[in-house]
């Protein structure tokens, strides 16, 4: 996977993580793994000087300091702090029009290839999965047309 996608990915997650509650790093690649499904384990090489470039770029910033839990001696629980909940909603609305445009192309595109190409099973079977997944997707986020 190139380096900056992939970076920049691993930020998102750190992003969206930290939004939820304050967390150390060993925690933040836990719940990588988790999300993903095991699919995705960034190693701690990657992981720690990210958050310490969050950190330098005032995205996230340390909330407290846990001594004594673990063989480094410490584990430092970060939080984002104000720029990191912009950069976090600004990504969330660039990544999520880019993301369905590219899912659009993806998926309907290659759902009418395999469909006019003789795969139609295979191509309904996908279908069905998608709006199975959206469905789920649009049932998760209800809460918010209580608004």
């Amino acid at each position: 996977m190139p380096r900056a996608p992939y970076r920049d990915s691993l930020k998102m997650l750190v992003l969206r993580l930290l939004a939820e509650e304050p967390m150390h790093g060993y925690k933040i690649l836990k719940k990588v793994s988790t999300l993903t499904g095991d699919k995705w384990k960034p190693a701690p090489g990657t992981l720690y000087p990210l958050l310490d470039h969050m950190e330098k770029e005032g995205l996230i910033e340390t909330y407290d300091v846990e001594r004594g839990r673990v063989k480094s001696g410490e584990r430092i629980l970060y939080r984002l702090t104000s720029k990191g909940w912009e950069e976090f909603i600004s990504k969330l609305k660039v990544k999520t029009d880019a993301l369905i445009s590219m899912y659009s192309f993806i998926l309907c595109g290659g759902l009418r290839t395999l469909y006019s190409n003789g795969f139609k099973k295979d191509a309904i079977e996908i279908y069905q999965s998608v709006k199975d997944s959206l469905g789920k997707l649009a049932d998760s986020c209800r809460y918010l047309d209580e608004s």
